[in-house]
């Protein structure tokens, strides 16, 4: 989570250290979530194959040696295709993290874990941008991979230690051509959506691109569908409550990553904020979004999801318009209001979206649920947030 929120900040920064245009070095982001998305189903199969908790290490190792690799980049071609490696590993961190509180975690104690699972990915937008602005204020975006070695490692050796070891079933086979035609689909739909403006929404390259994608995406369809072991586990949106909170989850976070993504570039490009004094500004939101998703594990015990849900979009949808209205002008205080607005929503939506969906899935397809949650998500989320950059 880290990973994928400090660049925010750093978009300003890298667009002058390259000197290139927003468009190109915004693909650090871009290409990593298409990353993080396209990898993670394969988390459900392999997860199966070798446990949850020797994946969990593995994508750990590779992501703190694709960092490695990122702060040694030295043009933004380099750093966009290490972004790329490093994103594929974390898109197998998320959702192997998410399987093994449900696979060992006893159900009664879920709805807490879970909020003890959002908090801890939700401190990291919190400090994010506030760390990586005083990084690159008082050293260098470098730094912003560097840290990420020790932090790595640590986690490793506590996955190693204290990460029970946990199997079901061994899969027969893997589908390769599944993986292929996820990865053709959403990469050819990403890139319709972020070049379709330049191209021309109706030229020859955006609708030969799109008919690529949505090809590929329904070869994937029809691949899952007809064998005996594939790559994801489509029987899951059987479940309407599962299909209805994935649903959710994708309209809230397509909603929350496009402001996190445009409203530090606003500050900075627009306003002439430093980094540092950008991060402030969107550290108080942040941090209450962590506290209250600690809060809301306790809260879901007692009265359920709906409410919750209820009460959270609304806030959302409250704290939005008022964003929608910002001006050169506008102060500082009236950007961090609406933003912790916004935030405390987000925090109240996150946890009983996703355990409410994850409950009434079974111990076997669990790995599969949370991957095609986090890649569903994860997709939406970056190509909404394309879509309004070059709008």
């Amino acid at each position: 989570m880290l990973n994928s929120n400090t660049i925010n900040i750093a978009l300003p920064v890298l667009q002058k250290e390259f000197a290139t245009d927003l468009s190109v070095v915004q693909w650090t982001l871009t290409g990593f979530m298409l990353a993080l998305g396209t990898f993670a189903p394969t988390a459900g199969y392999f997860g199966q194959r070798f446990s949850y908790k020797r994946l969990y290490i593995f994508a750990l190792l590779g992501m703190t040696v694709a960092s490695v690799l990122c702060a040694l980049s030295w043009n933004a071609s380099m750093l966009i295709a290490f972004r790329i490696v490093q994103g594929a590993f974390c898109g197998i961190i998320v959702p192997a993290s998410m399987t093994m509180i449900f696979q060992i975690i006893p159900r009664h104690q879920q709805s807490v874990a879970m909020s003890i699972w959002i908090a801890a990915s939700i401190v990291a937008p919190a400090i994010g941008p506030t760390y990586a602005g005083w990084l690159i204020q008082h050293g260098s975006w470098k730094w912003l991979f560097w840290t990420n070695v020790p932090l790595g490692v640590l986690a490793i050796v506590v996955a190693v230690f204290f990460i029970p070891y946990y199997r079901l079933k061994v899969p027969k086979g893997f589908d390769v051509w599944g993986l292929l035609t996820v990865i053709a689909a959403s990469s050819l739909l990403l890139i319709t959506l972020s070049q379709g403006s330049g191209w021309g929404w109706g030229s020859a390259s955006t609708l030969l691109c799109l008919g690529g994608g949505l090809l590929a995406l329904a070869l994937f369809l029809w691949r899952e569908m007809s064998i005996d072991t594939p790559l994801l586990q489509l029987k899951v949106f059987l479940n309407r409550r599962f299909t209805s909170t994935v649903i959710l989850l994708c309209i809230v976070m397509i909603n929350f990553f496009s402001g996190m993504l445009l409203v530090p570039v606003f500050l900075q490009n627009v306003q002439g904020h430093s980094p540092l004094d950008s991060g402030m500004i969107l550290l108080p939101a942040t941090c209450a979004m962590a506290i209250m998703s600690l809060v809301v594990g306790r809260l879901y015990k007692v009265v359920g999801p709906m409410p919750l849900l209820l009460v959270g979009v609304l806030l959302m949808a409250a704290g939005n318009l008022p964003l929608a209205w910002l001006k050169i002008d506008s102060s500082s205080a009236y950007t961090l209001l609406w933003m912790t607005v916004r935030s405390l929503g987000l925090a109240l939506v996150l946890m009983p979206a996703t355990t409410a969906g994850m409950e009434e899935i079974s111990r076997e397809y669990i790995g599969h649920a949370s991957a095609e949650c986090i890649r569903i998500v994860r997709c939406g989320s970056i190509h909404h947030a394309t879509i309004f950059t070059y709008g």
